[in-house]
């Protein structure tokens, strides 16, 4: 799975979160915003980049069979006769990946929910009650 390459600061509960919140732009402010949510501590930042979606989904093959099936009275019996190199069904499925990755990216998509490199950790563990009293 391929990264942003554009590293942001998240937190999330426990020592592992299974979610991240944040996208911030400095570690001090990811740790502002945990110690928000988090005031008793248990919680980690991160340096990190998202995930990227790969749109490398579709099938020439799968795709032109549905066509042919959408469109049998186009045709008749023997369906969809013309010969299509394996060059143009690269460059079929390579087109629909473009655009549906231009469409993820119009609509917010193109990134996972998911960090993908993290270069940076820190854990802050619970605070006891006499720890928060003294700040």
């Amino acid at each position: 799975m391929a990264g942003t390459g554009v590293y942001k600061w998240y937190w999330g509960h426990g020592p592992f979160p299974e979610h991240y919140h944040g996208g911030v732009a400095t570690g001090d402010e990811a740790l502002a915003l945990a110690r928000e949510h988090f005031p008793n501590g248990d919680f980690c930042i991160v340096e990190a980049d998202k995930t990227l979606p790969s749109t490398d989904c579709f099938d020439a093959g799968d795709i032109l069979d549905r066509f042919e099936d959408k469109n049998i009275e186009c045709w008749g019996e023997n369906g969809f006769d013309t010969p299509i190199t394996s060059a143009e069904k690269r460059e079929l499925e390579q087109k629909l990946a473009d655009c549906f990755a231009r469409w993820l990216r119009k609509h917010g998509l193109a990134t996972g929910h998911n960090l993908n490199d993290i270069r940076k950790t820190d854990y802050f563990a619970p605070f006891t009650h006499a720890e928060a009293a003294n700040g």
